[in-house]
């Protein structure tokens, strides 16, 4: 365990808020992590949550939520081990979705990819609200060009579904991370998987292990 205290908290857009958290040095992580973070004293545990930036802006790590913590600034919390297989591994090309703030350890691993010069690669973000691109707004222009909003009101599954087609039109990458609720990931997955677009084998979620058994 790592502690750290909050640095910095933000409430970016009605229903989005950043926070920063400065932790011990030693803690080490790679981009497209996730940590479990608890109060001190208490043991109450915060939550599991992907670091958004990378790690050469540490000791301060940043982090998004759909709701506010109630900790003023300079609560000291315990952070774990960075978890997470969604990281960058020497494949040829990469394909992401999320949904909502699942981006965010995406946000990460984009940077990881522009420092190792890796170009091939591309992501879908579903969204409910425009509200949510201000999550762009530090990343270059290339970078963001990569990227591919799809507003989506999470009720009509067939324009879900044919953004899905669109996005693949060109074929499949040769690794695919999903990041979001589980329902999303087992939803994009499962057609994924009927459309064969992918197998079993290159479908890669830290919320969900999907398996032909």
């Amino acid at each position: 365990m790592f502690k750290g205290k909050l640095w910095s908290q933000d409430q970016i857009h009605p229903t989005l808020w950043r926070y920063e958290i400065y932790v011990d040095q030693g803690h080490k992580f790679s981009s497209g992590q996730y940590v479990r973070i608890t109060v001190q004293e208490s043991a109450t545990v915060v939550g599991f949550f992907s670091i958004a930036s990378h790690p050469t802006t540490l000791p301060f790590l940043v982090f998004y939520t759909r709701k506010p913590w109630t900790y003023p600034l300079g609560t000291v919390f315990f952070l774990s081990d960075a978890q997470g297989q969604m990281t960058f591994v020497d494949f040829s090309s990469y394909a992401l979705i999320a949904a909502g703030t699942g981006i965010t350890p995406f946000l990460s691993l984009i940077q990881e990819f522009s420092l190792k010069k890796q170009e091939n690669w591309r992501l879908l973000w579903v969204i409910g609200t425009q509200d949510d691109l201000i999550l762009l707004k530090d990343l270059d222009m290339q970078l963001r060009a990569k990227i591919h909003p799809f507003l989506h009101d999470g009720l009509d599954d067939q324009k879900l579904t044919d953004a899905l087609s669109l996005f693949f039109a060109l074929g499949a990458s040769e690794r695919l991370y999903l990041a979001g609720s589980y329902a999303f990931i087992d939803k994009i997955g499962q057609f994924l998987l009927q459309e064969k677009i992918y197998s079993h084998e290159q479908l890669f979620s830290d919320l969900k292990k999907f398996s032909s058994d």
